[in-house]
């Protein structure tokens, strides 16, 4: 074979190579840029009083706007439940696991890894601030920040027939390169 051959057959090889390799890398390369405003409800079984107690804590959010990139992502969801020693005086806002899973609006899941959870308490308001990263799923290897704010509207019940739900705004944040 001649040497122009070889050069016009190894080029050829190697623009298909690259144009075959181009979807897989920018599948890769897809950045996450996320803000999602939302609403959280928390349900106890058996409701909460000032006696701690084994009791079922079912999260449920929903979050409509999604905003950012990527565009195709405009509502999210997230359901939590778990078992866990809770009272009126011991009360975050929801179950313990530290894995959950995002629904987007386009059908993908994203699990998220909660590593770090700073908790305030100004009057009348339980404040959760989670931070950590998505471990698997879609934008894996994005850091996330969710914010709750829980409304304790109802102190009162406490003390006779338990508190049996709160909710307040959520705010979950996505950024970062996925992998």
């Amino acid at each position: 074979m001649s040497p122009s051959i070889i050069r016009s057959v190894s080029s050829a090889a190697a623009v298909s190579l690259c144009m075959w390799m181009a979807p897989i890398q920018s599948a890769h390369a897809e950045t996450a840029s996320l803000t999602c405003q939302g609403t959280e409800v928390v349900q106890y079984n058996p409701p909460l009083t000032f006696v701690p107690t084994s009791i079922t804590a079912t999260v449920q959010d929903n979050y409509a706007p999604c905003t950012g990139s990527p565009a195709t992502i405009s509502s999210a969801s997230t359901n939590i439940s778990d078992t866990v020693v809770r009272s009126c005086d011991v009360l975050t806002n929801s179950a313990t696991k530290p894995n959950y899973t995002v629904r987007w609006s386009d059908g993908t899941t994203s699990e998220i890894y909660t590593q770090n959870v700073v908790v305030q308490r100004p009057v009348g308001q339980v404040v959760r601030i989670e931070s950590g990263s998505v471990v698997s799923g879609r934008f894996t290897g994005a850091n996330t920040l969710r914010t709750v704010t829980l409304l304790q509207s109802d102190v009162q019940a406490c003390m006779t027939s338990g508190v049996s739900s709160v909710g307040g705004p959520v705010v979950l944040q996505v950024t970062g390169p996925a992998t």
